[in-house]
């Protein structure tokens, strides 16, 4: 069997492919991590507001 330049055509596209398919999860993959720790980084942001807020208020009935 000889090898022709459409076998090495088809074997290019096929590698094509697995590597877009490769870089597409990868991409994927690092979307839902940002997504998730922009959560827990809005979650902490609100936690230290509060925590703020309450210091705040600790300060302001010690000195009345």
């Amino acid at each position: 069997m000889n090898i022709g330049c459409c076998h090495i055509a088809l074997a290019l596209v096929i590698a094509l492919v697995f590597v877009v398919a490769m870089l597409t999860n990868r991409t994927l993959k690092a979307e839902a991590r940002v997504t998730k720790l922009e959560k827990k980084n809005g979650r902490e942001q609100r936690e230290i507001k509060e925590l703020k807020l309450e210091i705040e208020k600790m300060k302001g009935g010690k000195h009345e």
